[in-house]
């Protein structure tokens, strides 16, 4: 009954249903026994699908000691246990900790299954390679997120998990080889990362955006603006076709692309980007957002690029007035659209509006 809740998410049953288990368990056999410590490994289970870190973690404890008693031998139950308690201190930023039951549950397994083709070696090195690199271990990182992407790309089936998996230790991989100056092995790995992505996009929208934002910063780092455009673009039409009008994460695409746009003098191009930018923001902001009304200055800094001053005027007229009914006075985007007005009257010889500005 305990694991049918489990399997089906209902972890607050399922835990009442192991704790009941426990109870009788403990009162009619040994207190090493094995069904003991499955029990306190299903316990532990479901409280960290519950997020309680600290029930969870002392109830790992207690099987892995009972698990020690009765099996001499290094057994997948430990290791299991090792790996469940490592993740638990990952989560509660204990990483040295974390780091030591991880390399345990390791060695256990690197005895137990053929290291070549195990996905739980796989996971264990991955989790092991992202603790080394929070620690600036950046080489050592590296070697661990190869080895796990090895066996998962040579042993797991092409299922979604595993590609986004694969994915994940891909634009890993490229962040490192990035920070360590390989800008080719950095480039090679975005790429794949990239590809495996968008093939994959509507279960993964959140995980793409944060691969492409790491694209868009090191690809800007190397002049590269322009291809990092061309993924927005093609990120933006299958976000159009999967996600309904108006969805926030179209409108962050559109932004990004406007931004891209002006920063490669683009300006047409912007301003078209930028202003169905607006038009959405219309649709799902209240009038006089704070959002649009930065928006609106974005759009006058594009008119004044492409030489219209009065429009660049206007937007910024419009910008301010949307400023000073929402924002404190003192506001500094409040002194950044004023000066923005301000440089345009000055520009024109107006200076007596410029100084009133």
């Amino acid at each position: 009954m305990a694991s049918l809740l489990a399997n089906l998410n209902k972890f607050k049953e399922a835990l009442i249903q192991y704790q009941k288990s426990y109870s009788i368990y403990k009162q009619n056999i040994p207190g090493n026994h094995k069904k003991i410590a499955d029990c306190l490994f299903n316990i532990a289970s479901c409280s960290l699908d519950l997020q309680q870190y600290d029930d969870s973690l002392r109830y790992y404890k207690q099987a892995l000691e009972l698990y020690k008693k009765f099996d001499q031998s290094k057994s997948s139950n430990i290791a299991d246990t090792l790996n469940q308690i490592a993740n638990i201190l990952f989560l509660q930023n204990k990483t040295e900790e974390a780091l030591n039951y991880y390399k345990e549950s390791l060695e256990i397994n690197r005895l137990i299954f053929d290291t070549k083709n195990s996905e739980k070696i796989a996971h264990t090195l991955n989790n092991l390679a992202i603790i080394l690199k929070s620690k600036g271990k950046k080489k050592e990182a590296l070697e661990l997120f190869q080895e796990s992407l090895n066996i998962k790309q040579a042993t797991l089936p092409s299922t979604l998990h595993s590609q986004i998996s694969i994915a994940k230790i891909l634009n890993s991989m490229a962040t490192i080889y990035a920070s360590l100056g390989n800008l080719e092995e950095a480039f090679i790995n975005f790429e794949k990362a990239y590809d495996i992505l968008k093939e994959n996009l509507i279960e993964n929208i959140c995980l793409t955006t944060q691969v492409l934002n790491s694209i868009e910063k090191f690809y800007r780092e190397n002049g590269r603006l322009s291809e990092v455009e061309t993924k927005y673009n093609e990120i933006l039409n299958k976000f159009k076709i999967l996600l309904p009008e108006n969805d926030q994460n179209i409108i962050q695409v559109l932004n990004k692309i406007a931004i891209l746009n002006k920063d490669q003098g683009k300006y047409e191009e912007a301003l078209v980007r930028y202003q169905e930018v607006l038009k959405a923001y219309k649709v799902i902001l209240p009038k006089n957002h704070p959002t649009i009304a930065n928006l609106l200055n974005d759009i006058g800094n594009i008119y004044l690029n492409l030489g219209a001053l009065e429009k660049a005027l206007e937007k910024y007229s419009d910008s301010i007035e949307m400023k000073r009914n929402t924002l404190n006075p003192n506001n500094l985007s409040i002194a950044e659209t004023l000066n923005n007005i301000g440089n345009i009257y000055a520009s024109q010889g107006m200076f007596d509006l410029a100084l009133e500005k």
